[in-house]
């Protein structure tokens, strides 16, 4: 419950308006893709982190995800989800092969960064659009 002062007062209305504005903005599917990149690597690894476990020890693909996610929050951290495509991913393997990683290890990592956006759109953080132009 929250408190927003004197009952019909101006204050009121207007703390609640800020807080419906705010909570529709945090529920609205509308705002699909406003986050950023960098937060999406956040969500993901912290889904990959409870994923990929054996016996309650994180696997060896949990390292491998944060390897290949480093390089999308070093190139493109800021940019917004919605305007991730198949240029930035290019970019992004350009600066794997200048890290002079052996093409099978791109490719597993061009892999990692795909399936994290398509658990994006999955979880609705992602839209769908952004899967079929860059990640199928």
């Amino acid at each position: 419950m929250l408190y927003l002062g004197t009952w019909n007062s101006p204050e009121s209305k207007t703390k609640y308006e800020e807080i419906l504005t705010e909570w529709l903005l945090q529920n609205d599917r509308s705002t699909q893709g406003q986050i950023r990149t960098d937060e999406l690597v956040l969500l993901y690894l912290d889904h990959t982190q409870e994923y990929h476990r054996k016996d309650g020890e994180l696997t060896s693909e949990y390292s491998c995800i944060k390897s290949a996610l480093r390089f999308v929050v070093q190139h493109c951290a800021r940019v917004r989800v919605r305007e991730f495509g198949p240029k930035l991913l290019k970019e992004v393997r350009d600066c794997m092969i200048a890290a002079e990683f052996t093409r099978s290890t791109i490719n597993k990592h061009v892999g990692r960064i795909r399936r994290m956006f398509r658990w994006g759109v999955e979880n609705e953080y992602v839209p769908g659009s952004v899967i079929e132009i860059c990640c199928l």
